[in-house]
């Protein structure tokens, strides 16, 4: 079996509500779709996350002009090797970020293949699965430009328990006393049983993020995310000296990795 084609698809699409969180306003969703076609017709899928406000046109543009010649009539069954060859090729220009996001799209893909020319989950290629079911959180509370905060927020909270979440996350990043009273007003309006984790994504230095782990200890957070810059690691080792909570981190290579309580787990 060969690669005949590497297509990239960028997707971009409008929000009739656009929103804004602590990296500033989305007004559009963008993704970028690997779509990798073999000499035998079996065609694999992939997805390169675009982060935040990141232009789709970023990761199809290396898919295309780095990524795809190196994959031409390439064995898709050689995934790992592939994986080194194109992150040893773009090592010199991006060891991080959409860079490794274009990449992440087309292993996806490649392995996307693999389990259909195999008829196999993917999970039996990799060595099986640990668990045959998880417990699905929402994500929301972001923020809109006529919203009523933190009102809306308490009735999306009221939403998510209604649907039968037993788990959400919060959008935080708006300020330290701001947040702290949200966190609060949330947990009393959901209740002990509820789990609640929040995202800054980056939005604050040490000595806020300190405050903001000390006064939201009270609530039982399962984890505060993203509290800082992913570059600040000294920051980061700072805080989770006295971090009863757990902490998340997004690393440079888009992952996410749980600190705080002994943890060394990727998330």
């Amino acid at each position: 079996m060969k690669i005949i084609d590497v297509i990239p698809h960028a997707i971009s699409v409008p929000l009739d509500n656009p929103f804004y969180f602590s990296q500033g306003w989305a007004k559009i969703r963008s993704a970028v779709i690997v779509e990798i076609v073999t000499d035998e017709g079996i065609i694999g899928y992939g997805e390169s996350l675009c982060h935040g406000l990141q232009s789709p046109m970023i990761a199809t543009s290396i898919i295309e002009h780095s990524y795809r010649p190196l994959l031409i009539g390439r064995d898709p069954f050689d995934v790992e090797c592939l994986w080194e060859e194109m992150y040893n090729l773009s090592r010199p220009f991006g060891q991080s970020g959409a860079t490794v996001n274009a990449a992440s799209g087309v292993d996806i893909a490649l392995w996307d293949i693999l389990g259909k020319a195999l008829d196999k989950p993917v999970h039996k290629l990799l060595g099986g699965a640990f668990r045959h079911e998880v417990t699905p959180y929402a994500t929301g509370f972001y923020r809109v430009a006529d919203g009523q905060y933190p009102q809306d927020s308490l009735t999306e909270a009221r939403l998510h328990v209604k649907n039968g979440f037993s788990a959400f996350k919060l959008k935080i990043g708006f300020g330290i006393e701001e947040d702290i009273k949200l966190i609060k007003e949330i947990r009393e309006v959901v209740g002990d049983d509820i789990k609640i984790m929040a995202d800054a994504n980056g939005a604050y230095n040490v000595a806020q993020a300190r405050k903001l782990i000390n006064e939201t200890e009270k609530y039982n957070l399962l984890f505060l995310e993203e509290l800082l810059a992913p570059e600040d690691i000294d920051g980061y080792k700072e805080i989770r000296a006295n971090s009863p909570t757990q902490l998340l981190l997004e690393s440079k290579f888009s992952e996410k990795w749980a600190i705080g309580h002994g943890s060394k787990n990727v998330h």
